[in-house]
């Protein structure tokens, strides 16, 4: 069996090099495939049948099936032509790969209109133009049920960073970089997949090109092509995927964070120049993604460190040098380093020569800054992440390439660390422990100081004899009982757990340049026995190692610098009030404001995963608390956050409610997390942490949010508009969930096989909305506390209806606050749209309860009662399920756990959990399509409700309607729903109906 039996590829340029081995091993993989080729030089002359007709041979001689195409991919009738071949040979077309191209390198002054038009029309226009005709192919077939298909496109190096002398080919790889974006989100509800490569192969299109070394084979870019085709890539879908010999990678387009200028007033040319570095500086990283990096995470302090290693680094370059690697290469390269000397590295027969300057005249010019530079000699930076970043620039990609590979970078670095000691100020020269302590020196000074920080209490019952078996350094014994904890070198006593680990991952662990949890996850930790190992790693005090690691740093042998990198990775110092404290702060207060009189039948253990701080576990149980670090096997909700985002709730600089709306903080039991809110008094916790912090150290400004106008909502974010981050397909599975879980059995939902096809339910909108106006009522700016929000009116006017794989884009806009006597009224519009056409609008009322506003002498005005029915035309009932809110939930994504947690919904007053508003109100919107549309959903114009009153599981809820008028072929209906006892759930109900449906968005 294959990965690709039954299907048929179509493999453009496939008579030679690339192409080839593409179509060679998706034939091997079972596909029946069409080698397409026009038999032409790389630059796109003499054309012939000759190399098409040898890779079918190829083909059939495996025991695969073949056909030839020379048809031209750059025009419309050769596309055409192309696809015919398939389907005459095989029937059908499964999979395209867009290969085909040719080269006509000229720099731009010198480049002629008819070199770049035809490398564009080979390339750009001829992905277009065969894409398009099998994405036609593939829709007939969709219409007939047979769903899906593979384009894979292809892209290169040139066209998505830049290459010399490339305008043309760079321009059509660059457009075929979009196009795949593009197709991608277009295609997606045909079942097509659109993916891109960007490979780097020895060719006959490439063999006087000196970038790509003799080492890329064409036959490694062709797996990629392989996997992307099969179904293990079904959910692959609009990526970029470079391939250079063995190693693979993805390209991503990525913003940077920017700077936003307040108020209205347009940037000045003088401040983006002042303002330049900060809107260029990439995002920073997670909290903990520097881990793996070594201690000396930041360049040294000193600038002649930097220059030291660079020095010493192109001194001993000459010695690391292996000429094997380097046969028939003669290079002359300039290193322009800015910040510090220039050096000039030489590469001939007579071996490899360095010199402080600029000498002769060069074949590549390599420029860098001196603290880039260091941080790859180093090991601080990868080289190739710094290049593919820009930090790292080349004039001839060819030898910068082979430059990487012409050196044994292992004998480098174990020069450079027998060096350090005599290099000036280069304390960071190798790896971090090199400038201070050795490994060996690191782990001895952690095992004899670990009995000092143990922490009996975490241990009790606990006995065990852990045996540290240290590749490359002596072993060690933990001993553990009930006299305590004892170290000895050597392995001693019969072990109940053995660890096996190499001296330099546990000599990073212990300074913190290594996660414990991601060095066992990747194999680098092994114990027999993980119960012990768990035990181990909550059973010791950390805070207090790291204080006594420092304060013996001093002493120890060959010590001097020890108290810079990694002192400073593992412990902020005093006063600095980073993120990390701040939360280990705010746990260790934690159980001083603890109020028991609100956990009341309260069991739980929350586990708080905090990146770049660690984790803890709360432990809340018969009117008690408990926090101690580490993770519990039996959490009962797992709440994630940063560092900075969770110091940030502790010292009330973000509200919680607003962390939650904006996904800065997950919980996997909201149910828990509400009740946690409730039983801890965070007010109190944040005026100790305040209280704690030092003088010296205030937030910046910049770091919190923009604080709520005082008494309410910020009137200033009316007019301010968001939006969903990325556009939405309307998926029919969603839609199957949203119409079953309303109980909404309608056909136009349902029957695919129905004239026209599927609709979504009309109020299945809300799901789509529902991410941009979480990001629009959870605005910190806003200032709203949704804890106290309700949803009181909705009005929803359907001008288009969703049909399966339509792609929308969700807006959301403040349209206006209004002070009521016991809150205030927040009102935004909602708009949905398909292929940048509006499909649906939706204005809703929310009110926001103020608590220390109490209703005035007679209470809030009585809202106007609803007219009374003159007439009821139409009734329908509906019994609400047990399941109905959980239902909902997962089918709209309203997972409120006042609707999905019994135990929520009573600490909020209600008997039970209650139903979502909206539920209630896709049950009239059942009863309106189906009493006064005559089924037919597409006739439904406006809906719209007042939410007056909770609604139980088990309710019997009944919908009434009656007629109000028409207008312009337009019918008005009121309605309302009351429950089993009479009392009214929704009121001022209105519909509107139309004579005729809607054109079904096609």
């Amino acid at each position: 069996m294959g990965l690709l039996d039954g299907k048929v590829a179509i493999v453009t340029g496939a008579g030679g090099g690339i192409g080839r081995c593409h179509a060679l091993l998706l034939a091997r993989e079972g596909a029946r495939v069409v080698v397409n080729d026009l038999g032409v030089a790389r630059d796109g002359s003499a054309a012939g049948q000759r190399m098409a007709d040898q890779v079918v041979a190829e083909i059939e001689a495996q025991g695969g099936k073949a056909a030839a195409s020379y048809d031209s991919v750059a025009t419309r009738e050769g596309a055409q032509a192309l696809l015919k071949t398939a389907l005459d040979a095989f029937g059908r077309a499964d999979i395209l790969v867009n290969n085909a191209g040719i080269l006509r390198d000229k720099t731009l002054l010198k480049l002629d209109d008819e070199a770049f038009d035809l490398v564009i029309a080979v390339h750009l226009r001829g992905t277009y133009v065969c894409s398009q005709v099998f994405a036609e192919h593939v829709k007939a077939r969709a219409e007939q049920g047979d769903r899906g298909g593979r384009i894979i496109n292809t892209s290169s190096y040139a066209g998505l960073i830049g290459n010399f002398g490339q305008t043309n080919y760079a321009a059509a790889k660059a457009g075929i970089y979009a196009m795949t974006k593009v197709w991608a989100l277009e295609l997606a509800k045909l079942g097509v997949t659109v993916n891109c490569i960007a490979p780097m192969a020895k060719t006959r299109m490439t063999e006087d090109i000196e970038a790509v070394p003799e080492t890329m084979l064409p036959e490694q870019v062709a797996p990629m092509v392989l996997y992307l085709a099969s179904e293990l890539a079904a959910e692959v879908n609009g990526r970029v995927f470079g391939i250079h010999g063995q190693q693979l990678l993805e390209y991503k387009m990525l913003m940077t964070e920017g700077v936003t200028k307040p108020g209205k007033e347009l940037w000045t040319p003088q401040e983006i120049h002042d303002k330049l570095p900060q809107i260029a500086a990439d995002r920073p990283a997670a909290p903990g993604a520097a881990a793996a990096a070594p201690a000396t995470a930041a360049p040294p302090a000193a600038p002649a460190g930097d220059e030291a290693v660079i020095e010493t680094a192109f001194t001993l370059l000459p010695q690391v040098f292996v000429p094997e690697r380097a046969k028939g290469w003669k290079a002359t390269i300039h290193f322009d380093i800015a910040g510090t000397s220039p050096w000039t590295v030489t590469i001939d027969d007579q071996g490899c020569r360095t010199e402080k300057g600029k000498a002769g005249a060069p074949t590549c010019v390599v420029t860098v800054d001196k603290a880039t530079y260091a941080q790859v000699l180093t090991g601080q930076e990868k080289p190739e992440k710094a290049f593919m970043a820009g930090k790292i620039k080349a004039t001839n990609l060819g030898d910068m390439m082979k430059f990487g590979s012409a050196f044994d970078m292992k004998k480098a670095r174990e020069l450079a660390a027998s060096h350090a000691p005599k290099a000036a100020a280069a304390p960071a020269a190798a790896a971090a422990p090199a400038a201070a302590l050795t490994p060996e020196q690191v782990i001895d000074q952690a095992f004899a100081l670990l009995p000092q920080v143990f922490v009996p209490e975490r241990a009790k019952g606990w006995k065990a004899t852990i045996h540290f078996d240290i590749a490359g350094a002596s072993p060690w014994t933990v001993t553990i009982d009930d006299r305590g904890c004892r170290t000895e070198k050597g392995k001693a006593g019969a072990p109940t757990c053995v660890v096996t680990v190499d001296k330099d991952t546990y000599a990073q662990i212990l300074t913190g340049q290594e996660k414990p949890e991601k060095a066992f996850m990747a194999g680098k930790i092994k114990a027999t026995n993980l119960g012990d190992m768990m035990k181990f790693g909550s059973a010791f005090d950390m805070k207090k190692a790291r204080e006594l690691a420092a304060s013996h740093a001093p002493k120890a042998a060959h010590a001097a610098g020890v108290a810079a990198p990694q002192a400073a990775v593992v412990a902020p110092q005093a006063g600095a009030a980073s993120p990390a404290a701040v939360v280990a702060r705010g746990f260790e207060v934690l159980p001083g404001v603890f109020q028991p009189q609100h956990a009341a039948g309260w069991k739980a253990a929350l586990v708080f995963d905090v990146a770049g701080a660690g984790e803890w576990t709360v432990r809340v149980q018969d009117g008690t608390c408990a926090v101690t670090r580490g993770k519990a096997d039996d959490a009962t909700c797992v709440i994630k956050a940063t560092a900075d985002d969770y110091g940030k709730l502790l010292t009330g600089e973000l509200k919680a409610e607003q962390a939650f709306m904006q996904r800065r903080v997950t919980a996997s039991n909201l149910g828990d997390m509400m009740k946690f809110g409730r039983a801890f008094d965070m007010k109190k916790a944040a005026e100790q942490l305040r209280q704690a912090a030092p003088a010296a150290a205030p937030a910046a400004p910049s770091a919190a949010p923009a604080a709520p106008k005082a008494g309410g909502m910020d009137r200033a974010a009316i007019g301010r508009r968001f939006a969903s981050p990325e556009p939405q397909f309307a998926r029919p599975e969603h839609m199957r969930l949203f119409a079953r879980a309303t109980e909404d059995e309608n056909a136009a939902y349902l029957d695919e096989a129905r004239p026209g096809g599927v609709v979504a339910p009309p109020m299945f909108a809300v799901r789509l909305l529902k991410d941009a106006l979480f990001r629009t009522v959870g605005d910190p700016a806003l200032g709203a506390d949704l804890m106290r929000l309700v949803h009181g009116e909705q009005d929803m006017e359907f001008l288009r209806p969703l049909r399966p794989w339509d792609l929308v884009a969700a807006r959301c806009e403040v349209t206006g606050i209004e002070e009521k006597s016991t809150g205030e009224l927040l009102q935004v519009e909602e708009r949905l749209l398909v292929d940048g056409q509006l499909a649906v609008r939706v204005r809703a009322s929310m009110f926001i309860r103020d608590p220390n506003k109490k209703k005035a002498a007679g209470g809030e005005p009585a809202a106007a009662e609803a007219a009374p029915p003159r007439a009821v035309a139409w009734k329908d009932q509906v019994t609400v399920a047990p399941d109905q809110s959980l239902r909902y939930a997962e089918a709209s994504l309203d997972n409120n756990p006042i609707h999905t947690d019994p135990e929520v919904a009573k600490l909020a007053g209600f008997p039970g959990v209650i139903l979502q508003g909206l539920c209630t109100m896709s049950f009239a919107c059942r009863a309106v399509v189906n009493a006064a549309a005559g089924g037919d959903p597409l006739r439904l114009r406006r809906l719209a409700a007042r939410f007056s009153r909770p609604v139980l599981m088990g309710d019997v809820l009944t919908v009434e309607g009656w007629d109000q008028d028409e207008r312009e072929g337009v019918r008005s209906y009121g309605f309302r729903i009351v429950n089993q006892k009479g009392d009214e759930v929704i009121t001022h109900g209105v519909a509107e109906v139309s004579a005729a449906a809607h054109d079904g968005g096609r």
